[in-house]
């Protein structure tokens, strides 16, 4: 898994690309709480890139968005695809954190990887992206 920062106006973005489970969720945790301990009161954690969260990363955003809280910060969710969604709602997650359904491409500083049929038109080949985890525009 990888993940990508951004900060843009006092708001943390952090783009997901892979699968978030047992093995990648030290990872993850380690990095969100960078971000809290840094004093950023507003997460978006963007779950486009997302293939995979397992109950590890559940758990998680659980503590992250406990953390917040505690400091009248905030965390959201966005870009969730259908199955992802699913995880969440059979968990009972849906009410815990507020979701939203996209981040806006004019307000959202994270670059998207190149999506399979973009490989596929470039005959296989990824065009250039801003897709790089030194880029803390």
């Amino acid at each position: 898994m990888e993940v990508v920062e951004k900060r843009q106006n006092g708001i943390c973005i952090l783009g997901l690309l892979g699968r978030l489970d047992s093995n990648t969720s030290p990872e993850f945790e380690k990095k969100i709480f960078e971000v809290i301990e840094d004093g950023t009161k507003s997460v978006i954690v963007d779950f486009e890139s997302l293939d995979y969260i397992s109950s590890a990363g559940l758990r998680v955003l659980l503590k992250a968005t406990k953390e917040l809280k505690r400091s009248d910060g905030k965390i959201v969710l966005c870009s969730m695809k259908e199955y992802i969604k699913e995880v969440f709602e059979i968990a009972g997650f849906v009410s815990l954190t507020p979701r939203n359904h996209a981040v806006p491409r004019d307000g959202c500083p994270v670059a998207r990887p190149p999506r399979l049929s973009e490989r596929a038109r470039d005959g296989g080949q990824a065009r250039p992206s801003l897709w790089s985890r030194d880029s803390n525009s």
